[in-house]
């Protein structure tokens, strides 16, 4: 049953289920419902015609009356079961109709993947990647590597601010524990020459990298590469054998070693190979800090071949002093003794003045700067000194 005064489902209004006036006065109480029809009475007969009459009509009315009363009966059994059995109610159909929520849809709940069970990935590759030989060298001493981006090229109004306040002048190169073997040039094959110049590279890679890094200059690891006679590179063709050590070529940051540069006749030392490789990696930390694209503006911008080569000797004798500063952060297991690094600076003084790397006094007083500036870069600012300085 639903609350009181709810409308029926099935069309009317009422208030109860039924009703009727009591029997006529004298006759007893009513029957009961009748769910049917009853046996047949036995009926006497009539006294008189009017009182059959009265007696039929009296019969009639009962008959009618307990077949009302069975049906209304029936009914309210009958509502009664669908109650029970879950059915509909007059009072239930609205609230139902009012507060029905549709289910929420299910959603499949992720699983791990069984135990056991990896990720397809992809196999490495086990092809090696051809490399190509050195032009004129050993096959086994070069293996070409991807050209770094080029650092951006200056402002032609910051030019003058990179040469001569380059954030690389306050800063120091980084202590670092080496070998610097005694080693004789003329007696060393390809291969031994490669991995000799190659750990120099290394070691100075360990005394200019943390620094550089710190400036947020990118500095990429050159290798060197051996040759000989002549090859063409992306910088030039290379100059003639004999006329240079070695070379720094700032299109690809390689440096390349001629191993017929005459080099292997200068006996055991310890100090020549590390002079000539720091001053080539000097180039390379010129390149980076963006010092070499700077005075190249300044070299095209000269309005003769003399204010030219004041320019190119400017970056020449820094990069020799970077050779300085590099011997001199050698401090472990076997650093230079001062006898060495004076026979590095006699070395240097000792060869033909060149209108391109200066004076032979220059050329060794710039590297005799390195040596004492104890690893201060700003030692080696050739770009504020006179033009005296760097003849």
């Amino acid at each position: 049953m639903g609350p009181r005064g709810s409308a029926s489902p099935y069309g009317g209004g009422y208030a109860q289920p039924w009703s009727w006036s009591s029997p006529t006065p004298g006759r007893g109480g009513g029957t009961g419902p009748a769910y049917g029809v009853g046996a047949p009475a036995t009926v006497r007969p009539a006294a008189s015609s009017s009182g059959a009459s009265t007696v039929l009509a009296v019969l009639g009315a009962l008959v009618g009356l307990a077949l009302l009363v069975a049906a209304v009966v029936g009914v309210v059994h009958w509502l009664r079961g669908r109650d029970a059995s879950g059915g509909p109610t007059p009072s239930s159909s609205t609230t139902r109709l009012a507060t029905t929520v549709s289910a929420p849809v299910p959603t499949r709940t992720p699983t791990a993947a069984p135990s056991g069970t990896l990720a397809p990935t992809r196999a490495p590759s086990t092809t090696a990647r051809p490399t190509a030989a050195p032009p004129g060298g050993p096959a086994s001493t070069y293996s070409p590597t991807v050209r770094p981006t080029r650092p951006p090229q200056p402002d032609r109004r910051d030019i003058d601010k990179v040469l001569q306040e380059n954030p690389l002048y306050g800063t120091a190169v980084t202590p670092v524990s080496c070998r610097l073997p005694s080693v004789e040039l003329e007696s060393l094959s390809d291969d031994q020459m490669q991995v000799y110049l190659d750990d120099l590279v290394s070691c100075l890679m360990a005394a200019w990298g943390p620094e550089m890094d710190a400036l947020g200059y990118s500095l990429s690891h050159p290798s060197v590469i051996l040759y000989r006679g002549t090859i063409m590179t992306p910088c030039r063709k290379s100059p003639d054998p004999g006329k240079v050590w070695a070379w720094y070529c700032s299109a690809d940051m390689q440096i390349y070693y001629p191993l017929d540069n005459g080099t292997r006749g200068w006996g055991s030392t310890r100090y020549l190979g590390p002079d000539v490789i720091a001053h080539e990696f000097g180039h390379h930390v010129q390149h980076e800090s963006g010092i070499l694209a700077a005075d190249s503006v300044r070299i095209s911008e000269a309005g003769s071949a003399a204010d030219e080569l004041r320019w190119i000797r400017r970056v020449e004798l820094q990069a020799n002093c970077f050779a300085g500063l590099f011997m001199q952060a050698v401090v472990a297991p076997d650093p230079l003794t001062a006898k060495e690094k004076q026979a590095t600076v006699d070395f240097e003084g000792g060869a033909a003045d060149s209108p391109d790397h200066g004076s032979a006094a220059h050329m060794a007083s710039w590297l005799r700067a390195g040596f004492e500036a104890n690893g201060h870069v700003f030692a080696c600012n050739t770009f504020t000194t006179s033009d005296s300085e760097v003849a």
